[in-house]
This record gives C-alpha cells, structure tokens and sequence, in this order.
C-alpha cells in the first residue's frame, strides 16, 4: 500500500490502479488509517476508507464515501468524527469473555464441553459418565488454573489399568469379555 506525502497533488493526477493489479489503496500520510482504495473495473469509483482496530484487535473498516462525494478535507473532518465516537464506544465497551470468577472443571465441564459435545458428538453420554464417575470426583473441584500436566500425570498412573485400557468387546474373545483380563491368559 503506498503512503502519498502530497495526496491532493496526486489526486490530481488521477488515481489509477497498476495493471498488474485489480486494486490498490493509496494512504493519505498525515492521517493514519484514511486510504483511497481504486480498483481496475471502471465502472467502480475510488472510495474513501478508514481503518480502525476493534475491541479484539482486528482491524475494522469504515467506508466514507467515494471520491466525488468526499474531498480530501471533508473525509479528514469526517475521520476526526468517527475516531472520536469510536473511541468513546471503545471505552463504554466491557469485554464480555472476561469472567469475575475463576473457572473449576466442574463449571467448564457443565457450561461449556458438555453444550457443545450434545450437538457435535453423539457419544457425549460416554463423556459424561466418565467425568462423572471418574474425572469429576477428583478434578471437579478444582480450579483449571490448579491443573497441571502433573496432576493429571499422577491421575493416569494410578488408575486401575484393566478399567482403564480395556479394549471394545468386540475385538475380545467372548471367554475374556466377562472377566477383563487383556490380552487373554486362556488363548
């Protein structure tokens, strides 16, 4: 994107898109975030844009007017007005993803996971079997700031491991499906 140091200079010359090119946006250098974008097609005049950034920290654009509406001093004026309003509604903003309370597993689990793993996943009553009987009793009340790698490390490792590993009935002889033993001591 060029920056024009005397835009009015410029404009006069006639804004005009490289033909290797299907558009381009040329910067006004006393004012930051106001460019002119020109694109190939003809029919489509050269427009007046402001580029501000959001609450998240993406850029947002504002479309002015084109070039024959605007001038260059009008589309200033008109820059000032918006970042001031901008601004304003910046500051009235609260982010709404900030929550006051730290968050437990149990709390995660419930509000979040299990909402969304109703609709995506058709097994999610596996899932909540599992934090329920397993998962929940021990990291439940915990904040998840509280789990570490480490903790849960120490849960794995002393977890019943036949309980744990035990593969789908269906690949098991019919002999071992009913005593849990793997592989099977009887083949």
């Amino acid at each position: 994107m060029p920056v024009i140091q005397d835009f009015t200079a410029f404009m006069a010359k006639g804004l005009t898109v490289p033909p290797e090119k299907t558009k381009i946006e040329y910067s006004v250098a006393d004012e930051p975030g106001l460019f002119v974008e020109c694109r190939a097609k003809s029919s489509t005049p050269p427009t007046w844009y402001l580029r501000l950034k959001n609450a998240h920290g993406t850029n947002v654009y504002k479309r002015l007017g084109t070039v024959r509406e605007l001038t260059l001093p009008q589309a200033r004026k008109l820059v000032r007005q918006i970042r001031i309003e901008h601004q304003t509604s910046m500051k009235s903003q609260t982010p709404a993803t900030t929550s006051t309370a730290p968050m437990t597993l149990e709390r995660f689990f419930q509000d979040i996971y299990l909402p969304q793993a109703k609709i995506h996943k058709r097994s999610y009553g596996k899932d909540e079997s599992l934090f329920r009987n397993r998962i929940g009793p021990r990291f439940g009340h915990l904040l998840l700031t509280e789990i570490t790698r480490m903790t849960y490390k120490a849960f794995i490792r002393n977890f019943p491991k036949k309980a744990w590993l035990r593969p789908p009935a269906t690949t098991m002889s019919s002999c071992c499906a009913d005593c849990c033993l793997w592989p099977c001591p009887l083949t």
